[in-house]
């Protein structure tokens, strides 16, 4: 919610983006608070972007991110060499600067992913 999507639809870039990412063979996860975020992917028609995700309450996204990490590490035989975790919620990205010690890159989002946040772009 309020990063890829408003509650009903997706911000504007955000099908362009995804399809630019998955392009490039990276891998996509969701880590998201809202219980019904999964739900919201299949209405959208955008699920298969995703490579997986945690979703629900009781744990920080930092908590989450290690949670993708390690189902990442055990599915794909890779480590990944670069994460960047884009979230609305200043708190969040506070959060998981400070406890992964600045080594997850981490983009503040306001008013919906656009290209403008892609400040490194995905390219081979």
């Amino acid at each position: 919610d309020e990063t890829l999507w408003d509650g009903n639809i997706l911000y504007k870039d955000v099908l362009e983006i995804l399809q630019h990412i998955k392009k490039q063979n990276h891998f996509i996860y969701i880590a998201s608070f809202n219980t019904l975020a999964k739900d919201v992917l299949n209405y959208l028609n955008i699920t298969h972007y995703f490579n997986g995700g945690v979703y629900g309450v009781g744990k920080t996204k930092f908590d989450m991110i290690r949670e993708i990490l390690q189902y990442h590490i055990n599915n794909s035989n890779d480590t990944p060499d670069g994460i960047y975790f884009y979230d609305d919620n200043i708190t969040n990205i506070t959060d998981v600067n400070i406890k992964s010690n600045g080594r997850i890159n981490t983009i503040h989002i306001i008013n919906g992913l656009n290209w403008h946040y892609i400040k490194y772009k995905i390219t081979n």
